[in-house]
């Protein structure tokens, strides 16, 4: 059924996609995680189709470690000002992804543009210190500057993204 999902969502048939995935969901019974994964995927789907209503319910029932859903939810609930909860959404999200970039970038960035840019420095370092395995006292203090900070985030970020590349690479080379 899951592979039939796939097929309908390449042949832009989003609404037959969605009912093939509703039909997964008695399974999650019996497989743990598929109902979060599940739901995160009918969010993306119904947001897709343009049903923000049933994209944030399906969201909300997203499990944990569905790093990309819970941002598309924290972005819902930025767009509508409630910054308080797109926060609270993405802190709780992040040590079940601890190492998903885009979801650190994502929520610096968001933090940046509050003028937090210490926190912002830190949630970047904590990656970094993530990927690289050194002890996140070893990663550059926080920058002073608001200039600096945007200049470090890029710099983090450069660093992060070299790492996955190597990663890449490397299980390219074992194969």
């Amino acid at each position: 059924i899951y592979q039939q999902a796939q097929r309908q969502i390449a042949a832009g048939k989003v609404a037959l996609a969605i009912e093939s995935l509703r039909a997964l969901l008695p399974l999650g019974k019996w497989m743990p995680l598929l109902s979060g994964q599940i739901h995160a995927q009918l969010g993306f789907l119904h947001h897709q189709n343009g049903d923000r209503d049933a994209a944030i319910d399906s969201l909300n029932k997203a499990g944990r470690r569905a790093g990309d859903a819970k941002l598309l939810l924290a972005s819902f609930h930025f767009q509508k000002g409630d910054k308080a909860a797109a926060y609270a959404l993405i802190e709780a999200s992040l040590p079940f992804n601890r190492k998903h970039v885009l979801l650190h970038n994502a929520y610096a960035w968001l933090l940046l543009r509050d003028d937090r840019g210490a926190d912002a420095l830190a949630v970047l370092n904590k990656l970094l210190a993530e990927h690289t395995g050194q002890p996140i006292e070893n990663i550059d203090p926080a920058v002073p500057s608001l200039e600096a900070a945007h200049a470090h985030i890029a710099d983090t970020r450069a660093r992060v993204l070299a790492i996955d590349c190597d990663d890449a690479k490397l299980d390219e080379s074992k194969r």
